[in-house]
């Protein structure tokens, strides 16, 4: 519940008097234990620059079908957006918000009740985090987003301009594949890199993929944070001959390897900010069947790097991938990827925002 400062808080003030830095630079809040929101404060307070750069779209609601964001903090989506990345079914966060809806209005203290009383404590948390993000925003010097519509949502929330920064992702690359000259194949190869985990849909897209005679599904991540999920699809990979998981990935080998497949696939079940995969993906020259998250639909241009299905449709993602396995040529027309940006460029545009934080 956050309601306690963390423990290292005294250690994280000592270091940073004794560094004296100039800019003391965030990258996203933990909820509790980790880097918080005392910390930011304990920073500007010991006089130095302060900067957030925000890597998750969490504290962001979108309407119910995840047209546009309708602002920030609308309590019922925010629950429903942390019980769907908890795996919780529909039928029960509808139970869990209803009785957390009560104890929030009667301000019950629900941290003693363990688990349970977490997932009843979300329609406060939602609350709670509203205030953190506001206090966030006016503490830092400036507050930096990785996607442009989320720098707009922001923008919409009334945060001000002069305090908000967009700088775009960059990834790991040194050079891009040459254009690849393949014919289609059959069957078509999938690739899916991420957590293993309920907010990347993975276990959906195994289902349905590995029940398409004329699709090969690899799997390439680490594993989320949800034992009984990954279990679930480890099970569905030894059902289906056409699915495997692969495992861990290097940073340095995503690319070579994305190169290798005719389609790399993104079934996030929430809105993402701007999935790197996606990035990494185009500098592979690599088309992309994403969820029509907010994150992919800022980077993904219908039929001329990739394509999107409705978020959470798995008979959408079904119909969408038939219809390239009988149009395969469109894979190959599905060419126009934007130029590649890396890492010193992202390097370069901080080191002028410093720069402009600073003074010098």
């Amino acid at each position: 519940m956050g309601k306690r400062k963390p423990d290292g808080l005294k250690n994280f003030v000592e270091v940073i008097r004794k560094e004296k830095p100039d800019i003391v630079h965030f990258h996203e809040l933990a909820g509790s234990n980790g880097i918080t929101l005392h910390h930011v404060k304990a920073a500007k307070d010991s006089g130095f620059k302060v900067l957030m750069t925000l890597h998750l779209a969490r504290y962001t609601s979108m309407d119910i079908a995840g047209e546009h964001p309708t602002g920030i903090f609308d309590n019922k989506t925010g629950a429903f957006d942390f019980y769907r990345q908890k795996g919780i079914k529909s039928s029960a966060a509808n139970l869990l918000y209803a009785a957390g809806s009560v104890l929030k209005t009667i301000r019950a203290d629900v941290s003693g009740w363990g688990s349970v009383g977490t997932a009843l404590a979300v329609p406060q948390l939602v609350v709670k985090r509203k205030k953190g993000f506001l206090s966030l925003m006016d503490t830092c010097n400036k507050t930096v987003t990785i996607s442009r519509w989320y720098f707009e949502a922001l923008k919409k929330a009334g945060m001000s301009e002069d305090k908000l920064c967009f700088i775009e992702q960059g990834i790991f690359a040194d050079h891009s594949p040459e254009e690849k000259k393949r014919e289609p194949r059959t069957p078509l190869h999938l690739i899916f890199i991420g957590r293993i985990s309920h907010f990347k849909g993975v276990k959906e897209m195994m289902q349905v993929a590995g029940q398409m005679k004329d699709i090969h599904l690899d799997i390439y991540g680490s594993s989320g944070e949800d034992s009984k999920y990954i279990s679930e699809c480890r099970t569905l990979a030894n059902r289906f001959s056409n699915v495997e998981i692969k495992g861990a990935l290097l940073p340095e080998r995503v690319i070579s390897t994305v190169a290798e497949y005719d389609l790399l696939a993104l079934p996030s079940t929430i809105h993402e900010m701007s999935p790197l995969v996606i990035r990494e993906a185009f500098a592979a020259r690599v088309p992309v069947l994403a969820s029509d998250s907010m994150g992919a639909r800022e980077q993904i241009t219908e039929g001329k790097n990739g394509w999107l299905f409705k978020m959470n449709d798995w008979d959408d993602l079904k119909s969408k991938l038939q219809w390239l396995i009988d149009n395969p040529g469109k894979i190959a027309e599905a060419n126009e990827f934007p130029p590649v940006r890396t890492f010193k460029d992202v390097a370069v545009e901080y080191e002028g925002l410093y720069k402009k934080v600073t003074g010098v």
